[in-house]
């Protein structure tokens, strides 16, 4: 029982102190994300290619991630499915939470994880 508590604290610390994007999708295709902020210079914003099963984090203290510097600040996120016939979709989360996306074959959904811990789906607006 005490081996899983620091696995858990490590992995709550993550969640609170940066935003997490996660590709779980079931088809082994990888994703490209692009924060979608207009106040960060192209070369700048946070652009990671993440393949299945894995993820990548900033923390929202980084500019980068959070202009504002806080955990609190709305995201977009320029989502591009890599498979046969590349996707775009648009999502919305928060600085301090995570971005989890699902599904395979032309049907995904993304779930946020705010700072808090509360879990929503958000709608994956095509691009």
């Amino acid at each position: 029982m005490f081996i899983h508590i620091p696995l858990l604290l490590l992995a709550l610390s993550n969640i609170i102190h940066a935003y997490c994007i996660h590709n779980k999708l079931e088809d082994g295709t990888s994703i490209t994300v692009l924060q979608d902020e207009y106040r960060i210079r192209k070369s700048m914003r946070f652009r990671k290619t993440i393949d299945a099963g894995t993820y990548e984090c900033c923390h929202y203290s980084n500019r980068d991630c959070s202009p504002k510097q806080t955990k609190d600040m709305a995201v977009f996120f320029i989502i591009q499915i890599n498979s046969d016939e590349p996707t775009e979709f648009i999502a919305q989360c928060y600085s301090g939470g995570g971005l989890n996306i699902y599904g395979s074959q032309g049907i995904y959904k993304a779930i946020c994880l705010s700072s808090t811990g509360y879990k929503y789906e958000v709608e994956l607006m095509k691009s």
